[in-house]
């Protein structure tokens, strides 16, 4: 196996976290000294409050969203998105190895996801395909924010299945988040990973900045022994090794009210495909962003915000001779204005505009979609009304979406794609939903919506041979637009640190855009995959539907000075294509986690067993295609510890975690991942990570 690196100052990326580690340590010296007491734990201080798609400012306990930060974040924390959310409730994700994971929402996945930091939709290439990354790194993230339902459609058509929207306050926004100071650095035993992060906030004379800085490189992951369709026994990912760097800088004027501030930031990583031996990933990515907000009394508005993103995103698919087999390119702006109504009676009010576009290409003998453009214009707004315990909220979107593709031809001037094509669609969402707070510290919720969104550029001009899932992808360019009707009950308790979430949801989608395997294959001359049948997988539009259910609750059993937590999740989720009853391909199985919590002086120790059925419900095609077996993925049964302790240096707070995860050293596969990898990507074997973290 070949591993190519990236080597320092190679672009502006790197450029960028090498100038931000030194601006880190002199802010820390120059900020420290008019730090109040106490300020250092501030990071921690985070209140419980969602905000993204709380245009209001709303608490409301029965809505289905999640927040990590702190020492949740510690626990949960994986060097990829998806696998850092992948154990809340309602949540998995596309695993294809160490680097590669994307979220996975009550069974939706892809577009239908979107997965924001701080505010703007990533620009990248990671729908396209399992096997390319989310250019964010946890490690940088202050705080994650997971919206579910309804409430995520006025991100964007592409949000029907929730929104992730990764927090690092790389544009700073308020002075009372005071100068801090962090550093936190790790290494884990189960792929010989190290990893540091630093990040300062400072705030003088009425402006704010923030640096941070990131690297992170790993080894192959080991496994449990497993055997491969050709007899092969492996005890690791083969390809997984990963090298990746990243960095910010922002500035802001803040003010009582509002701030007007800047960013710029850079990410690098160079990883292995885990399932195409020898190939790597060099992928780049660098954004600037403007942000402000403020508050005032003119014409009945509260507050106006808004912000504009310019992406920069490219990626090269390295061959093991080092030649770059195939470019992908991806140029994004995107732009969103809100403004919040003053309070009229029981009525408030959010009304905005936001746009986008982009432009993608793929170059190379495996790019098996034309460049194109995207352009999305959209009118949004909602209203919320309170009367006595009770709340109700309508909400709206048209978009209006516009894809173009352009024209590609071989060597013998054949059309490769066929012939340019546009579609425009107007696309039409609304929710409306109702809550109110009942007696015993008792909450319920119920929503209903329905949602519209566009075909991407992959599932109308797909066409050719995908390597990275070892198949043939081919799209349809007359796909409909994707309709669905969601509903959702929901009920939530909570009484000092006792609590209990419960929702119950389906969604009915009139054209389903699922990707299917067809039962056929065909030969096609690619680089890796010359005189090799390949199974075929299509994009449908399908009749379909969802349905679900998830639990959250924690009981604190014992209170003093020493407290001892009970806590249990369980989620559900079984999709069908309507038209044949049959079940819907890569969904997950049904979960259940049960664990303990215990805190005693500066100490917290947490242990926690999750088991996860069985997953044979799975389409006949796929039943036929598999290598082996009937095409469903075994269960398993996974036992994570976590030990935490503070300390102080002076005026700094510290704190040392150390954290155990898989310590049954289960086999385990995710049923999520698209069946042509799954056999050769297990889950990760018995680690033990180790993490100091140091704050000014």
């Amino acid at each position: 196996m070949r591993t190519r690196f990236i080597s320092l100052g190679r672009n502006p990326a790197e450029l960028l976290v090498l100038a931000a580690i030194p601006s880190a340590l002199f802010s820390a010296s120059v900020f420290a000294q008019s730090a109040p007491q106490g300020l250092a734990d501030q990071p921690q201080r985070v209140e419980p409050v969602i905000v993204t798609g709380n245009l209001f400012g709303a608490r409301d306990l029965a809505r289905p969203d999640s927040i990590l930060t702190g020492d949740l974040l510690s626990q949960k924390l994986r060097s990829t998105l998806g696998e850092t959310l992948a154990q809340l409730p309602g949540i998995s994700s596309s695993y294809f190895g160490p680097t590669a994971s994307r979220p996975i929402i009550r069974g939706l996945d892809g577009e239908r996801v979107r997965v924001m930091e701080n505010g703007a939709a990533s620009v990248d290439a990671a729908a396209l395909s399992p096997d390319h990354a989310v250019p964010i790194d946890p490690i940088a993230v202050a705080r994650i924010e997971v919206l579910r339902g309804p409430a995520a459609l006025i991100y964007g058509s592409n949000a029907v299945g929730g929104v992730v929207n990764a927090i690092s306050n790389r544009i700073p926004r308020a002075a009372a988040l005071g100068n801090t100071a962090l550093v936190n650095a790790s290494a884990e035993s189960v792929d010989r990973s190290s990893a540091l992060a630093a990040r300062v906030d400072g705030v003088r004379g009425g402006w704010g900045v923030h640096v941070d800085a990131t690297h992170r490189e790993s080894s192959d992951v080991r496994t449990p022994k497993f055997t491969l369709t050709d007899g092969e026994v492996r005890d690791r990912i083969h390809n997984s090794a990963a090298k990746t760097q990243s960095g910010a800088v922002g500035i802001s004027k803040l003010w009582n009210g509002g701030f007007l501030g800047a960013s710029v930031d850079g990410f690098n990583s160079t990883y292995g495909i885990a399932a195409t031996d020898g190939v790597t990933i060099d992928m780049r990515k660098q954004k600037a962003m403007i942000a402000g907000e403020t508050t005032m009394d003119w014409a009945g508005i509260s507050q106006v915000s808004g912000h504009l993103a310019w992406t920069q995103y490219a990626h090269d698919e390295i061959e093991p001779t080092g030649e770059i087999g195939t470019k992908f390119r991806n140029r994004g702006l995107q732009w969103r204005i809100e403004g919040k109504t003053q309070r009229v009676g029981n009525w408030q009010g959010v009304a905005g505009l936001s746009g986008e576009q982009s432009r993608f290409t793929a170059q190379g003998e495996e790019a098996f979609v034309p460049p194109n453009r995207t352009e999305n214009f959209a009118l949004f707004g909602m209203a919320r009304a309170e009367f006595g315990a009770s709340v109700i909220s309508f909400g709206g979107r048209l978009e209006r979406a516009s894809l173009k593709s352009e024209e590609v031809r071989n060597e013998d001037g054949v059309l490769r794609f066929g012939s340019a094509d546009q579609r425009n669609l107007w696309l039409k969402s609304v929710s409306a939903s109702i809550s109110r707070s009942l007696d015993a510290g008792w909450s319920a919720r119920a929503s209903l919506s329905h949602s519209e969104r566009a075909p991407t550029y992959f599932e109308r001009y797909a066409d050719g041979v995908h390597i990275a899932t070892n198949a043939i992808e081919v799209g349809d360019r007359d796909l409909p637009k994707e309709r669905a009707a969601h509903f959702e009950v929901g009920a939530a308790w909570k009484r000092a640190e006792n609590s209990l979430q419960v929702n119950a949801y389906v969604s009915r989608f009139r054209n389903f855009i699922a990707l299917e395997a067809t039962g056929e294959t065909r030969t096609e001359a690619a680089k890796h995959a010359e005189d090799e049948a390949l199974p075929v997988y299509a994009f449908r539009a399908v009749p379909a539907q969802f349905v679900g259910a998830e639990i959250d609750g924690n009981w604190r059993v014992l209170r003093g000075a020493t407290n001892v937590d009970l806590f249990g999740k369980w989620d559900i989720v079984r999709a069908k294509n309507r038209a044949t009853a049959e079940p819907l391909a890569r969904i997950a199985p049904m979960r259940a986690t049960l664990g303990s919590a215990v805190e005693l002086a500066r100490w917290k120790v947490s242990a926690e067993a999750i088991r996860v059925w069985r997953q044979n419900r799975v389409p006949a095609s796929e039943r036929i295609a598999a290598e082996s077996g009937d095409g469903a993925t075994p269960g398993y049964t996974m036992i994570n510890a976590f030990v935490s302790t503070d300390f102080e240096i002076g005026k700094a707070m510290g704190k040392i975690m150390l954290r155990g995860t898989n310590l049954s050293n289960a086999l385990a596969f995710n049923a999520s991942s698209i069946q042509s990898v799954r056999e050769r990507v297990p889950l990760p074997g018995r680690s033990v990570m180790l993490s100091v973290e140091i704050a000014l």
